[in-house]
C-alpha cells in the first residue's frame, strides 16, 4: 500500500478497487481475513469488523490498522483477547494485563500542498518552487525530467528556528495523543500501551526515537532533541503542564504496503530502519511485546 494513501486515494472504495485491479491476491487476502477475525468470536470482534462501512479514506486506514493488529493478536496465540472493552477509556485491545490504545499517523497538511506543488511541476514538464511555512522553515522544490522521460523529485527544507516545520508537524499528532492518553489512563496496574501506526513516508524513525527519548527520560549521551533549543514545546504539544508518565510502552510500527502485514513483516529491517520500535523502561513488559510485535 502506498505510504500516502490519503494523497492518492480519498474513499475505501478507490483504494480497495486498486487493489482488486492491480494486486488481486492482497485484495483476497484481506477478505479472508475479515472472515478469519469474525470467526473466533472475540469479545467485540463483530462491532470491529462492521467499522469497515464508510467511506473517507482516513477512517478505512484506522480500521485496517485495527483489523491487522486482531489478526496478529490471533496469529500469536493471544487468546483473552478483547476489542474495546472500555468505552470512553480509548482502550482499543485488551489482553492479559496489557490495555492498547492504537492511534494513525496519517498525511499532513503541508504534505498534500508539496504533492499538489510536485504533480504541477510535473504537468509543467520540470521546474522548481519554494513554499514557506508557518513559523520555522522553508521547503524548495526542484523536478527534473531525465533523458528516459522520466521525472525526479528533489525536497530541501531549511530552518531558521533551530527545528522545522515539518518536525513540529509529525511530532504534534504523537505527543497531542500522548498527552490525552495519558489524561485516561485509570490506576488499576495494568500496561498501559500507545501503538502509532505511520500511514505517511514523512514521519521518520527519528521522529519516534526523539519522542520515546523524551518521554521515557532516556536519551543516550550526546543526543540532541529536535526541540533542544526549545524544549517547551514538548508539553506544549502534549498540551499538558508536566508528563505523568503513566505510559508504560509506546510502539512505532512502519508498516509494509500490502492491505494485511505478511507473516513476519513487522520484524523486518528495511535499508537498516526497523519496521517496529518498542519504547518502555520495564525489560519484562519490552520481552513480551516483542514476542507479539516481533
Amino acid at each position: 500500500m502506498s505510504p500516502n494513501a490519503e494523497i492518492h486515494f480519498t474513499t475505501k472504495t478507490e483504494l480497495l478497487k486498486w487493489f482488486e485491479e492491480n494486486i488481486p491476491e492482497s485484495y483476497a487476502e484481506y477478505s479472508a481475513v475479515k472472515d478469519s477475525v469474525r470467526k473466533p468470536g472475540f469479545s467485540g470482534a463483530s462491532r470491529l469488523v462492521g467499522k469497515e462501512s464508510g467511506e473517507p479514506v482516513e477512517n478505512f486506514l484506522s480500521f485496517l490498522t485495527e483489523l491487522n493488529l486482531a489478526h496478529l493478536f490471533l496469529a500469536k496465540g493471544v487468546t483473552d483477547l478483547s476489542y474495546e472493552p472500555k468505552p470512553g477509556q480509548d482502550i482499543d485491545f485488551s489482553f492479559a494485563d496489557i490495555d492498547l490504545s492504537a492511534k494513525n499517523l496519517g498525511t499532513k497538511n503541508y504534505e498534500r500542498k508539496e504533492h499538489d506543488e510536485m504533480m504541477r511541476l510535473i504537468g509543467d514538464g520540470g521546474g522548481k518552487q519554494s513554499l514557506t511555512h508557518k513559523n520555522f522553515s522553508d521547503t524548495h522544490i526542484e523536478v527534473e525530467r531525465n533523458s528516459m522521460g522520466t521525472f525526479t523529485y528533489t525536497r530541501t527544507e531549511t530552518g531558521h528556528s533551530g527545528f522545522l516545520d515539518s518536525d513540529m508537524a509529525q511530532l504534534s499528532i504523537v505527543l497531542d495523543n500522548i498527552g490525552k492518553f495519558e489524561g485516561k489512563i485509570q490506576n488499576d496496574g495494568r500496561k498501559k500501551i500507545l501503538f502509532f501506526l505511520s500511514h505517511t513516508a514523512e514521519f521518520h524513525h527519528y521522529h519516534a526515537v526523539d519522542i520515546a527519548f523524551w518521554y521515557f527520560n532516556a536519551p543516550p549521551d550526546g543526543y540532541h532533541f529536535i526541540f533542544n533549543n526549545d524544549p517547551g514545546q514538548y508539553l506544549k504539544l502534549m498540551k499538558r503542564t508536566q508528563k505523568l508518565n503513566n505510559i508504560d510502552a509506546l510502539i512505532f510500527v512502519f508498516p509494509p504496503r500490502p492491505l494485511i502485514w505478511p507473516t513476519g513483516s513487522l520484524a523486518e529491517v528495511v535499508q537498516e530502519k526497523a519496521r517496529t520500535l518498542i519504547y518502555t523502561n520495564d525489560k519484562d513488559l519490552w520481552d513480551r511485546l516483542r514476542l507479539i510485535f516481533c
